[in-house]
């Protein structure tokens, strides 16, 4: 009853499956009595004259009665007049080794096997195919015939990027990166893509590297050294690749035959993600995109009227046009496009969309929204997940939104959905997040990428970075607070069970709010299921400085103390170059400890030179961390007003 009663994971995967892929029953006369019930409950047309989206699939059996065939065929699954022996010799084999090819593609999911993190699309294969209509000059993010059919203008700074990047990779020995950096909706990455697609029409071969690549930087490091990988490597949004995206790229760059990496991150990432004290020699050169200049403006006039999507400004002059453009969107190439052709601004446009939609579109959108907010894209199955309903009500309602160019739905062997612009997913995400309604499209979304993980996947896999980065605490604590991240992490437990990092973060949350018994069982999980777990053992040390403050007193307070300590200094000896967490984690409870723990001063001072001569080896490990300065300066201070009390 307690099953049965409860969300089961695997069937809510297969509920999506059977609604959005094709499928083949063979063995069965989908004659059983729980399947009809599920239909029964689930199974709303979407209302009369919207049409059936479930994909077609097909029955295999000898007989079947004309009441079922035709109950059936309203869920578009057509009758296969054959037994099994008959469509394998009939069907199958002339499939050429369709069926044994996609049984092995099947087999290395499950068993963890991501042979796709070491491929590295190349521009020249990305570039084939006929040149597409979009809607790219109303705000949606550039595909590569926006390039080529020159919907994207060419801009001032097209030129000064290419001529910075030619001379880099014309230079001998190390290249190392190109840092192209802006806020939102700069055109970084326009300007990638041209830049990309110019390298690779004088012959050179490029690596394109996006949020909808699988490439891990596991992958990077395995296609180098097999020697395979392109002369040079384009990253849009690096940041998705990790906090050792900086170790990766000097390791690769340093060693011939010297690659030239051309990445685009948002100015406000920069620091967090390429530590210089990690880069080490690695040559680095950063291009900050500038606003429109008049040229640029004047030519988005010209493309705006060559694609007919002038909008508020067709009745203009064309002064009137140009100067809109230049004063009242602040030089900026997406609000540009957006505010001076829709005559709203920018965010009002956002919101104005998002709550003229029907409750199923909204419900829809808002985990769309949310997914390319956070660098992501949805497949059918993915969204019929995360909206928790698996019907045909959904899909009409999903066909609807990519019809009205609501949302974008890129092709490929299995169609990929995203909002409009990245910046619009951020605008809805922030309304769902001040109105309290983010818990449902968070909770659907990590269950959508829980769906995707296996146990034997490594961390740098695509599915298990992002899952990672669903459940951490603090994005949770962020987004949703405190007790809303906490019954979160309880109702997600059936779908997380296994995975350690499930388990740490939960821990993490309770020893923030000081539920310390129940963080303890909480990260003994965690530890059962990864032992060696680095991330773990420094969390348990702060879990131990935490016991130890809450009762100084107690003999074993102490104890716990030098555990921890002893435990912490060991991540930095292992990590300290690469995270910053254990000194954080150690200087703050030293200082914590210092306050409240010890009452001799000789044991104040002491253990506050022993903190702060830690922090001062991360301060110089990771010189742009304003946290680690500022607990620092504090260290300090204490010390002084330590001395100044005696």
């Amino acid at each position: 009853a307690e099953r049965l009663a409860r969300e089961e994971p695997v069937y809510t995967q297969l509920s999506a499956e059977l609604l959005s892929h094709p499928f083949v029953f063979v063995g069965t006369t989908l004659d059983e009595s729980l399947l009809w019930q599920h239909i029964q409950l689930r199974s709303t047309r979407g209302g009369s004259g919207l049409g059936e989206f479930r994909r077609k699939s097909f029955l295999v059996t000898p007989h079947l009665d004309k009441a079922r065939e035709v109950a059936l065929s309203q869920y578009n699954v057509e009758w296969i007049p054959m037994n099994a022996e008959q469509f394998a010799a009939e069907v199958l084999s002339k499939l050429e080794g369709t069926v044994a090819k996609g049984i092995s593609v099947i087999s290395k999911r499950s068993a963890g096997i991501a042979d796709n993190e070491s491929i590295i699309q190349e521009v020249s294969t990305l570039i084939g195919g006929p040149i597409s209509r979009t809607e790219f000059l109303l705000g949606t993010e550039p595909i590569w015939s926006d390039i080529q059919s020159g919907r994207a203008i060419t801009r001032n700074s097209d030129n000064d990027l290419w001529n910075k990047v030619s001379d880099v990779k014309i230079g001998k020995g190390a290249r190392g990166i190109i840092l192209v950096t802006g806020t939102a909706g700069s055109g970084k990455s326009t300007a990638l893509m041209r830049v990309a697609l110019h390298l690779s029409s004088d012959g050179t071969r490029v690596g394109w590297i996006d949020r909808d690549s699988e490439a891990s930087l596991r992958g990077l490091r395995r296609g180098f050294q097999k020697g395979a990988a392109p002369d040079v490597i384009v990253i849009d949004d690096a940041d998705l690749l990790g906090s050792d995206l900086g170790p990766t790229l000097r390791e690769i760059c340093l060693y011939a035959p010297y690659p030239l990496f051309v990445l685009g991150i948002r100015s406000g990432r920069v620091d967090r993600i390429l530590n210089p004290a990690q880069l080490g020699q690695t040559p680095i050169h950063e291009y900050v995109m500038p606003l429109l200049t008049d040229e640029d403006i004047a030519g988005l006039v010209d493309a705006l009227t060559n694609d007919n999507k002038l909008g508020k400004l067709r009745g203009l002059t064309r002064i009137e046009q140009e100067n809109t453009l230049r004063e009242k969107t602040g030089r900026e190439l997406l609000v540009a496009m957006i505010e001076a052709t829709s005559g709203l601004r920018f965010e009002e446009k956002a919101v104005k969309e998002y709550e003229e939609l029907d409750e199923d579109k909204k419900r829809i959108y808002a985990i769309v929204a949310t997914a390319t907010a956070l660098q992501f894209s949805l497949s059918k199955k993915d969204i019929l997940i995360a909206v928790g309903r698996q019907d045909n009500v959904i899909l009409n309602a999903l066909d609807q939104l990519v019809r009205r160019n609501i949302i974008l739905t890129l092709g490929g062997a299995e169609s990929s959905y995203r909002a409009r612009h990245r910046v619009l997913g951020e605008i809805v995400e922030r309304k769902l997040q001040s109105a309290g309604q983010l818990y449902d499209v968070v909770r659907g979304l990590i269950i959508v990428v829980a769906t995707q993980v296996t146990p034997d996947m490594p961390r740098s896999a695509k599915p298990k970075r992002l899952l990672i980065r669903l459940i951490n605490n603090s994005f949770l604590h962020r987004m949703l607070g405190p007790e809303q991240a906490r019954n979160l992490y309880g109702e997600l437990e059936a779908h997380l069970k296994n995975e350690s990092h499930y388990w740490l973060q939960r821990g993490v949350l309770e020893v923030e709010a000081g539920n310390l018994r129940l963080a303890k069982n909480w990260l003994d999980q965690a530890k059962g299921i990864s032992p060696d777990d680095d991330f773990i053992e420094t969390e348990y040390a702060l879990w131990e400085f935490r016991t130890a403050l809450d009762n100084p007193a107690d003999l074993k307070s102490h104890e716990l103390v030098d555990d921890a300590c002893g435990a912490l200094e060991h991540q930095i000896t292992l990590n300290g170059k690469r995270y910053e967490h254990a000194y954080h984690v150690l200087g703050s409870q030293c200082l914590a400890w210092v306050r409240r723990g010890l009452e001799q001063f000789e044991q104040q001072r002491d253990f506050l030179e022993y903190g702060i001569e830690k922090l001062k080896e991360g301060v110089k490990n990771h010189p742009t961390s304003n946290r680690l300065k500022t607990l620092l300066k504090e260290m300090e201070d204490e010390k002084l007003n330590l001395v100044l009390r005696r």
